[in-house]
């Protein structure tokens, strides 16, 4: 089936919000962000006319789609748009993602998930470009860049994410970014995850974590109907608790330094 020539299209830079695509073949009218195109159904979601018992929002993604949701929670400014005057909550879910958005030039020490410092001289030299967009804030697409670096990073440290990760997504595979950039964040979806919450507190200060939250899913990989219909996964799309529930945090919340081995 051919889309007509009114259907955006893009390749892989729609998972960090770059225009839409138009060819010498496929020509189109106008070309549109990714991260806009969620801005104007969210807008439409928020109209009270026709959604006035709307109360919460969660924007969700695994994988590439988890790429989206990390940087979209960052980039984007329709929730302070519509959060203080609809009081709508909301919540992004980010599901082994390959990589995520750092907000300065850090990375972790090599070896050390809790310790983060600028590359050394030979790591830059090797990996130039590692803080651009999308795993870091130089060179921003045109979405981004109408945001600005300094309010991209405010926004993100008071948003409400959660991160979910396979406790068994941690080898190199599946479409695993395995770029020098990536490779910078962490050895594999694991790791990254838990690299980038350590990140977070040290980047924002301990007070993120009231409202950026790490589960790890137990015996899981990267398998998207296992994330999200885990019981971590139901309880932060649809705020679901199990009746039976055991009462045992460890049961969705791994040590770091356990996993990260």
């Amino acid at each position: 089936h051919k889309p007509g020539s009114d259907v955006l299209f893009w390749s892989g830079g729609w998972r960090q919000g770059d225009p839409s695509r138009s060819t010498r073949v496929h020509r189109r009218r106008a070309r549109v962000s990714s991260f806009e195109a969620i801005d104007q159904m969210v807008l439409r979601l928020a109209d009270g006319t026709r959604f006035p018992n709307l109360k919460h929002i969660v924007i969700a993604g695994h994988s590439a789609g988890g790429q989206f949701v990390n940087r979209y929670a960052a980039g984007n400014r329709v929730e302070d748009l519509i959060a203080p005057s609809r009081g709508i909550d909301f919540r992004y879910v980010v599901a082994n993602p390959s990589s995520y958005l750092y907000f300065d030039g850090e990375r972790r020490i090599g070896g050390e998930g809790d310790r983060f410092a600028t590359p050394s001289t030979s790591e830059c030299l090797t990996c130039p470009t590692y803080n651009q967009y999308r795993y870091g804030l130089d060179h921003l697409n045109s979405y981004m860049a109408t945001v600005g670096t300094d309010t991209i990073a405010e926004q993100y440290g008071r948003r409400h994410v959660v991160y979910l990760v396979g406790e068994l997504d941690n080898r190199d595979e599946l479409f695993l970014d395995r770029t020098c950039r990536a490779n910078l964040q962490g050895a594999h979806r694991l790791e990254r995850a838990i690299i980038y919450y350590s990140y977070l507190q040290h980047h924002f200060g301990p007070e993120i974590a009231a409202n950026h939250h790490l589960a790890i899913v137990p015996e899981t990989g990267h398998n998207s109907y296992r994330m999200f219909g885990s019981e971590p996964g139901l309880r932060y799309l649809f705020d679901h608790e199990p009746a039976d529930r055991a009462a045992s945090p460890a049961a969705t919340s791994r040590p770091a330094e356990a996993l990260a081995s």
